[in-house]
């Protein structure tokens, strides 16, 4: 698998210390004093596990049922049929 904290790890870097979206939130609504810490992890572990829950019953075929679409004529013709000077340039 490519990692790309690899390639730009300083930005990786800044970006592995900001907060999560999910902390930005908690940090808001508690501070408004609309939720609870508590509530604010419950919430989070509910809709995890939801999300979790609609991963696991997909089936299969939902994902090899995906069709790509045929080529265009001309890119299976390996661009001959192009007007190249559409482009300024010919070939």
């Amino acid at each position: 698998m490519d990692e790309p904290r690899g390639t730009p790890p300083l930005l990786y870097k800044h970006i592995d210390e900001h907060a999560t979206i999910f902390e930005v939130f908690k940090k808001t609504l508690t501070q408004q004093n609309a939720i609870t810490e508590e509530e604010a992890v419950k919430f989070k572990e509910a809709f995890t596990n939801h999300l979790r829950e609609l991963y696991n019953s997909m089936e299969e075929t939902e994902l090899s049922e995906q069709k790509v679409p045929e080529l265009p004529e001309a890119v299976a013709n390996d661009l001959k049929d192009i007007d190249h000077n559409l482009f300024g340039r010919t070939r």
